[in-house]
């Protein structure tokens, strides 16, 4: 947002903020943008509408061998899928159905100059950027997050701005032409910045857990509810260790009511820090693909990346972090981290190493130099 926030600043864009979310209407309220609540557009008629294009699909799935599909679905997720299949089909193809619908109404009131999306990983903004592509609406993603490269087929903006090489090359694969890509760096930190956060080791006693979105593709909240039991075993194992546990911005607080209802006397769950005051004093920092961990690989922290399926996981940092699946891997990783200075030394480089990698850094200032390139593209 802080790109966004520029263009309105000081290049004298009005910005229409689009959204389903009460919650982030709420939080961009105060940035005087022109909000528009979707939920409100989604009137009877819209739904009317909805109704229209699940019978209409209904009848064309009934051609459809589901059993087939099932299985390759579980295969990709390496779980079962408890739900009917046909059901869950049924109801996202008559979405995005919906969501053309919406889109097409939504241009016609505001007239934009150009779409700018934040993930083309999620049912509504993949839409909208498919849309975008039938209209002469230009568009352009600006990276939020980290690229989980199977979950993508293609990308159908016109044009990406990305943190880095590895990003850049992962679009390529996916059919986009390299001059389309912008390399900005990592627009949440100037490279201008002290990378030393921590100065002296002594005070660097605590873990901290960055929580991740569990509606996320890869993810999904039955797994992510395993590794919280995982994450739990290793609190109660090691007592003389303080757990910080940041919870993901869109999460709710009942996702770790269970931990907070065993009154862990090592544990506190901390919403109200920034980013950086969290950082300041975590030893060790235990994630799944958190984008939040490749800020703290700026500043040489060690990472653990627990994943119960930690070989085969979709995070880009793996290799530059110990790798957790159980709840023995991670108490073990955890001592080694916290306690043994030559494996401390080791991590605390190749988390440097890793964000030197993977975010460009010859860009000083991202926000500004994303939004300059945004501007220039409707020029």
């Amino acid at each position: 947002m802080d790109i966004v926030e520029e263009l309105k600043i000081n290049h004298g864009w009005e910005i229409y903020f689009a959204s389903w979310s009460s919650e982030r209407l709420k939080e961009v309220r105060k940035l005087n943008y022109f909000n528009i609540n979707l939920n409100f557009l989604e009137s009877t008629d819209k739904r009317k509408s909805l109704i229209f294009h699940k019978s209409r699909i209904l009848e064309r799935f009934k051609l459809i061998n589901f059993q087939r599909v099932t299985k390759n679905l579980n295969n990709f997720f390496q779980s079962n899928i408890d739900e009917p299949i046909i059901e869950i089909l049924v109801y996202y193809f008559s979405k995005a159905c919906s969501l053309i619908d919406t889109y097409e109404y939504l241009n016609k009131i505001v007239n934009p100059d150009i779409l700018i999306l934040l993930n083309e990983n999620i049912l509504s903004e993949r839409v909208a950027s498919l849309y975008s592509n039938t209209t002469n609406l230009k568009s352009v993603l600006i990276q939020h997050g980290i690229f989980m490269g199977n979950t993508y087929r293609s990308f159908s903006t016109d044009f990406s701005l990305v943190w880095g090489k590895i990003s850049k090359e992962l679009l390529i694969k996916k059919g986009y032409h390299s001059d389309r890509i912008i390399e900005i760096g990592y627009p949440s930190i100037s490279n201008n910045v002290e990378e030393n956060i921590n100065e002296n080791e002594n005070y660097l006693d605590s873990v901290l857990f960055l929580g991740q979105n569990a509606d996320d593709l890869y993810l999904l909240e039955k797994k992510y509810k395993k590794i919280l039991i995982i994450l739990e075993k290793a609190i109660k194992s090691l007592p003389n260790m303080k757990f910080i546990l940041r919870p993901h911005p869109s999460q709710k607080p009942g996702y770790y009511s269970n931990m907070i209802k065993s009154k862990h006397s090592n544990l506190i769950i901390d919403r109200q820090k920034t980013l950086n005051d969290s950082f300041k004093n975590a030893r060790v920092i235990i994630t799944i693909f958190s984008t939040a961990a490749i800020e703290a690989m700026k500043y040489g922290i060690p990472i653990i990346t627990l994943d119960t399926d930690a070989n085969n996981s979709f995070s880009p940092f793996l290799n530059f972090s110990k790798k957790a699946k159980d709840s023995k891997s991670l108490i073990e990783s955890l001592n080694l981290l916290f306690y043994n200075i030559d494996e401390r030394n080791i991590f605390i480089k190749k988390s440097k190493n890793f964000y030197h990698h993977f975010v460009n850094q010859d860009i000083l200032s991202p926000v500004s130099y994303g939004a300059n390139t945004i501007n220039e593209i409707i020029k």
